[in-house]
């Protein structure tokens, strides 16, 4: 029998303000129940590691609906620890510092993985000589506003596939990784609020090293919850994408900044190619692809409108539109 090394389970508890309760409920009943089947092939029980702002989030509560959801049949040690004043990132990297197990999977408190999740990320990360190995993250389609982000987001609608590949990416949320190669190369410094993982990924890359996708590790990602989590998400898309721009643009590389009318343009005929391509396997009819084409426009619209204004005034869109 494959025996692991020991792991470190970390959790950032931002997302969860986002998204509803029961999604949180979800993940560590997923968790703790793959945690459960696989005990006996651990060299130390599992470590989980919950970060939170305490300002935002009691302590003694989120302990208790951990506790009030978590398997009794899977045996970890469950630290609660404080972040203060730390964001999405932060917290990620303040995480491994904490984590004491050699190796660190990375799961978001707004995800819930698909059966045999957690062994599908062991078994690669086991056999695999690449840096990163990450898994499949993608929106849950439901109904249907979430089968019209299924299709146009950044998160790729599900796949069937199963066989591992190299990718020049990988979704945060969703990742597995040794401690002391995350320790040396962290979640970098920036003002990207969403997109430091690409950044990662492109130091990693510039430096020889692989990521590998696995795409049978499969988690469900919601859609943005409410109207203002849509419409902030949205424009500080168009923040990143202006940021990174400037961030990952090689720098004998002469042209300036893609201009957000361009960048808009190339975002939605992308989206809408996606829909009409992907319209019949999520049951969307001609009302369907009507309704998500309307919310790919408006919310790449959104986004055209944070890449232009953010030049101008980067700090107050951080701060008003951060999610």
């Amino acid at each position: 029998m494959t025996r692991y090394p020991g792991l470190s389970v970390i959790m950032e508890w931002e997302n969860a303000k986002l998204a509803e309760a029961d999604r949180a409920a979800d993940m560590l009943e997923c968790v703790s129940g793959q945690i459960a089947a696989l005990a006996d092939r651990f060299a130390d029980p599992a470590e989980i590691l919950i970060l939170h702002d305490p300002e935002a989030i009691d302590s003694s509560a989120l302990k208790q609906f951990v506790d009030s959801v978590w398997n009794p049949k899977a045996c970890a040690e469950i630290r609660i620890e404080a972040a203060h004043d730390l964001e999405y990132y932060e917290q990620k990297n303040l995480g491994a510092t904490l984590a004491t197990r050699p190796w660190l999977c990375f799961i978001d408190s707004d995800v819930v993985p698909e059966e045999a999740w957690l062994e599908t990320l062991l078994e690669a990360r086991r056999s695999s000589n690449a840096v990163i190995v990450g898994g499949q993250t993608y929106v849950e389609p439901v109904n249907l506003l979430d089968r019209a982000f299924a299709l146009f987001w950044f998160f790729p609608p599900r796949s069937p596939a199963t066989e591992a590949f190299e990718s020049d990416r990988f979704f945060a949320n969703n990742f597995l990784i040794e401690r002391e190669t995350f320790l040396r190369a962290p979640f970098p410094d920036s003002d990207l609020v969403r997109g430091r993982c690409y950044v990662l990924a492109d130091q990693l890359r510039k430096t020889g090293e692989q990521i590998e996708i696995c795409p049978a590790a499969r988690v469900s990602h919601p859609p943005p919850n409410g109207l203002g989590h849509f419409l902030k998400r949205a424009v500080i898309d168009g923040h990143d994408a202006w940021l990174m721009d400037q961030t990952l643009r090689p720098q004998s590389d002469p042209r300036p900044s893609l201009f957000p009318l361009r960048k808009a343009k190339w975002n939605l005929s992308g989206a809408f190619r996606r829909i009409d391509e992907g319209a019949d396997g999520m049951k969307l009819g001609a009302r369907g692809r009507l309704v998500a084409k309307g919310l790919a426009t408006t919310y790449y619209g959104l986004s055209m409108i944070g890449h232009t204004v953010s030049p101008l005034a980067p700090s107050l869109v951080r701060r008003a539109f951060n999610v």
